[in-house]
């Protein structure tokens, strides 16, 4: 009996014949699909305190040049991305606008003949700029805003120092804030010795005869 006779008379083989064959054509695209897109991710790497993951990719595998190439072009756009983001957040880093504290131009101490000084270490730090650029910012940070609703004023005072002696350069009083508190100044100084001090004032002692000002202070030359 010729093969194409049995076949016809018994259905059943050819039914056989194409699960089988259908069975090795889906175990042969699950292995070339594992080639293309393994199961296991790799972390490639770290942007922005963030792990992006994606799979590996191996383009000489012989698969279809089309999905290479479309494999690719997503690589490079995730490349892309990630160059934008740190654009992105360098360009919102040196954008940021500062605001800084006004002057407080009616500062008044009526019965003021002088003050006294207390150190203000336990009160708040500050970065005491160098003479080196066009302004001399002060960040002044607090460690206790509960003090804030307390003071009156904050107040920048810098003497000249010549042979011994104080001067005084500027004597400034300004707002305070209850959140950032950035004072900037022109640095229109001439070179010399100066002592720079960095403080607040309280509002109980608005009426005193020797307000305490409380203050950070440092010596600093311009040469």
């Amino acid at each position: 009996m010729k093969i194409k006779d049995f076949v016809n008379k018994h259905k059943w083989v050819s039914n056989v014949f194409w699960i089988i064959m259908t069975a090795l054509i889906t175990i042969f695209c699950e292995k070339s699909c594992n080639k293309i897109l393994p199961d296991s991710p790799v972390i490639v790497k770290e942007v922005s305190d963030s792990i992006k993951v994606i799979h590996s990719y191996d383009f000489n595998n012989g698969i279809d040049s089309v999905v290479n190439l479309q494999l690719k072009m997503k690589l490079e756009n995730v490349r892309l991305a990630n160059l934008y983001e740190k654009e992105v957040d360098m360009k919102i880093k040196k954008n940021v606008i500062r605001k800084y504290n006004s002057v407080m131009i009616n500062s008044k101490f009526p019965k003021a003949k002088g003050y006294s000084i207390n150190s203000a270490a336990s009160y708040f730090n500050v970065q005491i700029p160098t003479f080196e650029g066009d302004f001399l910012d002060f960040d002044i940070s607090f460690f206790d805003l509960n003090l804030v609703k307390d003071i009156y004023c904050l107040s920048i005072k810098i003497d000249a120092i010549n042979n011994g002696k104080h001067s005084v350069y500027l004597d400034g009083n300004y707002n305070i804030n209850y959140g950032s508190n950035i004072i900037r100044i022109a640095n229109t100084f001439p070179k010399g010795i100066y002592e720079v001090s960095v403080g607040f004032f309280l509002r109980k002692d608005v009426n005193a005869e020797y307000p305490c000002y409380y203050r950070i202070a440092k010596t600093l030359n311009k040469q």
